[in-house]
Formats: structure tokens, C-alpha cells, sequence
């Protein structure tokens, strides 16, 4: 379990490692939040990006770290004190992995 334990939602549930997105999480402002990454089995190393979305139609990415990052170890973990958007999602590429699955849980906690 996250530090952000208030609310939790897998935005990613044990999918098969490919190019997609995961669902749209909305929520209002003025959360803590916490988004743990897990790959299984995997035999390479996806990449991940988060996007963010204030009307579920343009996306922009959320910073230049969470951009493209290279998932190397078989997990990570991202966060932020504050959820300043609506609708956030992930976006994966395989990136040369054909094998494992991956899940992604988002942590929220009233500030």
C-alpha cells in the first residue's frame, strides 16, 4: 500500500505490456498523490508517460521526467503534492518488450 492511502485505483491492472493507455482517472484539485508502476516478467523495458488533462481532449504531459521514462528497474514510483488538472492517464509503449505485464495504482490523500 502507498503513503497516499485515502484513495486507491488501478488505472492499470495487470495488462500485457504493449502500446496503450491506460484509463482517464479524474478527480478534483487538491490532492497528494502517488502513482506505483510495477512491471512483471518482463523481458525489456517499456516506457512510461504520464498526461494530464484538464478536458479529457488535449493532453499535455505532466513534466519532462515522466516523459518517456525508461522503466530499467521493475518498478517506480511518481509523485506530487498536488493533483493541479482533472484527468490524468498513462501512456505505455513497449519499447522491444514482448512479454510481462505491468499495473499501475494511483495513491490519493487529502492535503
Amino acid at each position: 500500500m502507498g503513503a497516499y492511502d485515502a484513495i486507491e485505483r488501478k488505472l492499470i491492472d495487470n495488462q500485457p505490456i504493449a502500446d496503450f493507455y491506460s484509463d482517464t482517472f479524474s478527480a478534483c484539485f487538491n490532492y497528494a498523490w502517488e502513482l506505483q508502476v510495477v512491471k512483471i516478467g518482463a523481458d525489456g523495458n517499456p516506457l512510461i508517460t504520464l498526461e494530464v488533462s484538464m478536458d479529457e481532449v488535449n493532453w499535455d504531459t505532466y513534466h519532462i521526467e515522466s516523459t518517456n521514462y525508461e522503466m530499467i528497474d521493475n518498478s517506480v514510483t511518481f509523485f506530487d503534492d498536488l493533483f493541479a488538472f482533472k484527468h490524468f492517464r498513462i501512456g505505455v509503449q513497449a519499447n522491444g518488450a514482448t512479454t510481462g505485464n505491468i499495473t499501475a495504482t494511483m495513491f490519493l490523500k487529502d492535503r
